[in-house]
């Protein structure tokens, strides 16, 4: 909010499209690179035609700025911007989503010998991406099922990704490891999350590798990316890998 007000106040015209699935009818396709790229130069140029039809705006230029699940969209509107046949002037990205294969094991790795309270918050964070993944890839592949990618003590969880937002998802996925310990003497020791090797099943692979990639093609506009030192969520040698 603070961000949109001084941009407002510099004189900019501000538009904050929702993705597609999102205030929409459909799944959200979750860290897809080209559906993002599409939803903000689709709400560009009709926010543009809007006001110009009102003499309200003349000017061709417009260029991306995003944080996170954000900065990723504003990557991928760098490679599509052409769709929008206007004056791309470059793109601003705020630890942008990117890697995300890498984010999920070096998460694993980073809690294997934490305590109990931190496995739980980092398995929490890990098993909503997951989710949200796998229901984004059913959006094109709807016979494409949970139990594919989650065991089946945690697979109705993961389906809720389709009906709720990723802060609820994470704390049922949270609780559900909270009951378990405390019903296994404070241990995870027999909970089953993933499928093994989950990463390797085709539609898996071809998003985290493809799909969700950005900057796999040339840009030849100027970008700029932020990225914090101390970020849980989108890490830095995540970023580092991007750049």
């Amino acid at each position: 909010k603070d961000l949109i007000s001084k941009l407002l106040a510099a004189g900019y015209v501000v538009v904050a499209p929702d993705y597609e699935g999102l205030g929409t009818p459909g799944i959200h396709p979750f860290l897809n690179v080209k559906s993002e790229a599409f939803s903000i130069t689709d709400a560009v140029v009709a926010t543009r035609n809007y006001l110009s039809q009102r003499n309200l705006l003349t000017s061709k230029k417009w260029l991306t700025v995003g944080h996170s699940q954000g900065g990723h969209a504003a990557l991928g509107a760098a490679q599509y911007a052409s769709r929008a046949q206007l004056d791309y002037k470059g793109t601003v990205a705020v630890a942008p989503a990117s890697n995300l294969g890498f984010i999920l094991v070096a998460g694993e790795q980073s809690v294997a010998n934490a305590t109990l309270d931190k496995k739980i918050s980092m398995y929490a964070q890990l098993d909503t991406y997951t989710a949200l993944v796998t229901a984004g890839i059913r959006n094109t592949q709807p016979a494409f099922n949970y139990s594919q990618v989650f065991t089946s003590q945690i697979s109705s969880i993961a389906a809720q990704a389709e009906t709720i937002c990723s802060g609820p998802l994470g704390q049922a996925f949270g609780a559900g490891m909270t009951k378990y310990a405390t019903d296994h003497n404070g241990t995870l020791d027999g909970y089953t999350r993933t499928q093994p090797n989950f990463m390797a099943v085709p539609l898996v692979k071809t998003f985290l590798d493809k799909d969700s990639q950005p900057l796999q093609v040339k840009v030849t506009t100027p970008i700029i990316i932020y990225q914090g030192l101390a970020d849980s969520t989108v890490p830095k040698v995540a970023t580092d890998i991007l750049i």
